[in-house]
């Protein structure tokens, strides 16, 4: 990945949830992979703990879990954006680079499943939540 692009630099890596907060404590990356399936700690859980200790921790789910209910309650976690494993590896820079400009990404395949999703239910990411709270106060 890193002979492909000049923007992606992998300054570290993390096998536990334990070796990434540790690892955070010293050095916090302009974007964060995250894996649900980690072998120590549930990802999403992982996810919401990230966001509280550093709310401007920019977070892309990469992960081969492509149910929707899955996806869902990553973004509601607080992740940034969601890539699957098994997509390319163009996509998967694009949605470092966009995740790391400050806007939300999703994998064409995610996208797809988001829009066909039925119901009135909508996702929300927990920036918007905090933005919609605060109109709703006026």
């Amino acid at each position: 990945m890193n002979n492909k692009c000049n923007y992606a630099k992998v300054t570290a890596t993390a096998c536990t949830a334990k070796y990434c907060l540790n690892m955070l404590k010293r050095d916090l990356p302009d974007v964060l992979l995250l894996d649900i399936d980690l072998p120590d700690r549930n990802g999403i859980n992982l996810c919401i703990e990230l966001k509280s200790n550093y709310p401007n921790l920019k977070i892309l789910a990469l992960t081969s879990y492509g149910e929707l209910t899955v996806i869902r309650r990553m973004i509601n976690a607080g992740a940034n954006g969601y890539v699957l494993k098994n997509g390319m590896a163009d996509e998967i820079l694009l949605g470092i680079q966009t995740v790391a400009a400050g806007e939300s990404f999703f994998c064409d395949e995610v996208d797809m499943l988001l829009k066909k999703q039925t119901g009135f239910e909508i996702i929300l990411t927990k920036k918007e939540r905090e933005l919609l709270q605060l109109i709703c106060e006026g």
